[in-house]
C-alpha cells in the first residue's frame, strides 16, 4: 500500500507492507500524526502528537466527541469508482448574524474515498439559493482541478471531472451562457466554473439531496441522514479498533441503553449499533 500526503506544497509518499497496512497505526517515533476533523461531525483542536501518546490519550471530554472518538476514515481499494469526483452544497443565508452569508460545503473523492473536505462561510452575500450553490460549485471545481494536477504528477489520468450538485438552477447556469445575466453581478472569480464547463474540463451533474454527501457540511441534519452521510464518507469504526478491545464506544452504547454487535463484510469486521 502506498500512502501519499500533501501538505501545502510538500508531498510525502510512504510505502507499507500488507501487514502494516492492516494495523490501525504504525508504531514509529519518526513520524508525527496531524489529527484533523470533520467539524460538523465532531470537533476538536488540531493537535500534533506521536502515535503512542495519541492512541493513549483522550482528545476531548465532550459527549459528542466521546461518542465518535473511535470513528475514523476507512479507505478501500476500489478501481471501479471514478478516479476523481466532488460533491458540493450550500445553505443559503444560514449565517444567523446580520450579514446573512451562506455556508459552502464540498468533499472530493479519489476512487470513492474522501480525501479533502471543506465547510466555510462564503465571503460574499448571495441573493438567491442558486447563487449560493454556484459559489459552492466553483470552490469544489477549484479543489478537483488541483487534485487532478496532483494525481497527474503520480501518473493517474482523470479525464473530465464531475462535480455533483443538488440544485438544478446552478447546473443550468453553469452550462447555458444565456443565463449569465442572472449572476453577472457576482465576483468574476466565481464564473471560473462556467469557463471550465464550457471547455470540457469539468461537468456539473445533478444528485438528489439525500445522496449529496456535502449536505452534512452545510447545516445540522437528522440522525438517519447523519448515519447515511457517515457511511458515504467512510466514517466507521475500523476493525483494528474493535480488536484492540477499546472500551470507550461500548461504554457509551451501554450507558445509552443500546448494545454492540459485529458486522462482517468483505472490508472487515466493524462494531456497529444493535437493538435497544
Amino acid at each position: 500500500m502506498t500512502l501519499l500526503i500533501f501538505i501545502i506544497d510538500l508531498t510525502l509518499i510512504c510505502h507499507f507492507t500488507a501487514k502494516e497496512s492492516q494495523t490501525r497505526c504504525i508504531e514509529s517515533s519518526t513520524f508525527d500524526l496531524i489529527v484533523c476533523s470533520f467539524l460538523p461531525l465532531f470537533s476538536f483542536p488540531l493537535r500534533k502528537r506521536d502515535h503512542k501518546s495519541l492512541s493513549q490519550s483522550t482528545l476531548s471530554s465532550t459527549p459528542s466527541e466521546v461518542c465518535t472518538k473511535e470513528v475514523g476514515l476507512v479507505y478501500r481499494a476500489n478501481e471501479s469508482q471514478e478516479p476523481l469526483v466532488a460533491h458540493s452544497d450550500a445553505n443559503w443565508a444560514s449565517d444567523a448574524t446580520i450579514q446573512r452569508r451562506s455556508t459552502s460545503g464540498s468533499v472530493a473523492f479519489v476512487y470513492g474515498n474522501p480525501v479533502t473536505w471543506k465547510s466555510a462561510t462564503q465571503k460574499c452575500v448571495s441573493l438567491s439559493a442558486i447563487e449560493a450553490e454556484f459559489i459552492a460549485a466553483t470552490e469544489a471545481t477549484r479543489e478537483v482541478l488541483f487534485l487532478k494536477q496532483l494525481l497527474r504528477s503520480i501518473g493517474i489520468a482523470t479525464g473530465t471531472l464531475t462535480v455533483y450538485s443538488d440544485n438544478t438552477g446552478c447546473i443550468q447556469v453553469s452550462k447555458d451562457p444565456a443565463q449569465h445575466w442572472k449572476l453577472k453581478h457576482i465576483d468574476t472569480k466565481y464564473h471560473f466554473v462556467r469557463n471550465n464547463v464550457q471547455e470540457g474540463r469539468v461537468q456539473i451533474k445533478y444528485v438528489d439531496t439525500t445522496r449529496n454527501l456535502a449536505d452534512v457540511l452545510t447545516k445540522p441534519i437528522g440522525r438517519q441522514a447523519m448515519q447515511q452521510a457517515r457511511s458515504g464518507l467512510h466514517l466507521q469504526i475500523p476493525a483494528a479498533a474493535y480488536e484492540m478491545g477499546s472500551p470507550s464506544y461500548a461504554t457509551v452504547l451501554k450507558n445509552g441503553g443500546r448494545t454492540l454487535r459485529q458486522q462482517h463484510n468483505e472490508q472487515g469486521t466493524y462494531a456497529v449499533e444493535g437493538g435497544s
